[in-house]
């Protein structure tokens, strides 16, 4: 079954049931609830979220409505801003909007989060015509200074915005989400490389010499890309890790997903480095693990590179059958032989 909220304008009707999807943040919440009940007459610029309950099958009591939390959480995901499938959510409109024809409609481009929790851009389709709209706008999305791109000129007053324009909004919340993924990343990429050369030392002794590349991106046939953190590659096995400061479980789905995406690359590839290759071993790289964690990743078939100390290790489990091909049982049957 499809994830829904029940959303309803204040004082403008029943509560009526709204999809969710994966990767959604508040904003597109506003957006598509806008287009979904045009009797609103609003537009995403003028509506504010407030979340009525969590969830429950019963209409919750006009005090619930009355002490709504807002939601104004820059750019968070919805299971990070609490909101699930059944929430109850109303919508507060402000003025109603000018007539399109004096409207300014633009792009936002904010920093939001994806279904794993990563920091991503987003594109919001703004149209605004007054100055409180506008102020709203820049309040909503974090405060700071609206900036077209391509100029160092910031942005004022409505007259100023040029429509079909793409902003974006310096200093203020936005600012501060840029800094930390900024930090974040460097952070990353050292794990991402401390981790890969740990499973490259010790795979070397189960596999034979691996190829080690960090940071790489790979598009099928289809265009689809994936981006591996670390992979490792020998006549016929495939190495993917993926590295995270805190591991969770939606990251052992990311990695499955992300070897099962490499081993049908293989399988259609016609680049020479993927060629041969019959098995892929996912590996989830961490600098905190819990120990459910860890056993989530055995039972998953995910071998996991933890920290030691001084350093990382690598600690290799059986992978999931449907990425290991027919001469990969031999080199499994091998491999555990070396550890066992």
């Amino acid at each position: 079954m499809a994830s829904f909220v029940r959303i309803a304008l204040a004082g403008a009707g029943p509560f009526s049931k709204m999809e969710i999807r994966a990767g959604d943040d508040i904003s597109d919440l506003a957006e598509r609830a806008c287009a979904k009940f045009p009797s609103w007459k609003a537009d995403s610029a003028q509506i504010s979220l407030y979340l009525v309950a969590a969830g429950g099958d019963d209409m919750p009591p006009p005090s619930a409505v009355d002490s709504a939390r807002h939601l104004d959480q820059i750019g968070w995901s919805l299971t990070r801003a609490g909101i699930s499938s059944g929430a109850w959510l109303v919508a507060r409109a402000s003025s109603s909007p000018a007539s399109s024809a004096a409207s300014k409609k633009f792009i936002l481009v904010v920093n939001g989060e994806d279904e794993y929790g990563e920091i991503v851009p987003k594109s919001l389709g703004i149209a605004i015509s007054t100055q409180a709209q506008l102020e709203k706008v820049v309040k909503r999305n974090g405060g700071g200074n609206l900036v077209l791109d391509g100029t160092s000129s910031s942005v004022e007053e409505v007259a100023e915005i040029m429509s079909g324009g793409t902003y974006t909004l310096i200093g203020g919340q936005q600012e501060a989400v840029k800094r930390h993924v900024t930090w974040t990343q460097a952070a990353d990429m050292e794990l991402e490389l401390r981790a890969t050369e740990a499973v490259r030392d010790a795979g070397e002794k189960m596999y034979g010499k691996l190829d080690m590349s960090t940071n790489i991106i790979l598009k099928n046939v289809r265009g689809e890309k994936r981006e591996f953190d670390g992979l490792l590659i020998n006549t016929k096995t495939a190495i993917a890790v993926e590295a995270k400061h805190v591991a969770e479980p939606k990251h052992v789905k990311l990695v499955l997903d992300k070897a099962t995406f490499l081993l049908e690359l293989a399988r259609e590839s016609n680049a020479d480095n993927l060629k041969g290759i019959t098995s892929v071993v996912p590996v989830l790289a961490s600098s905190r693990f819990g120990s459910a964690m860890l056993d989530l990743c055995e039972a998953r078939g995910v071998s996991v590179v933890k920290p030691n100390g001084s350093g990382h290790t690598f600690v290799p489990y059986p992978p999931p059958s449907h990425l290991i091909g027919r001469r990969g049982f031999h080199t499994l049957a091998r491999v555990l032989r070396v550890l066992f």
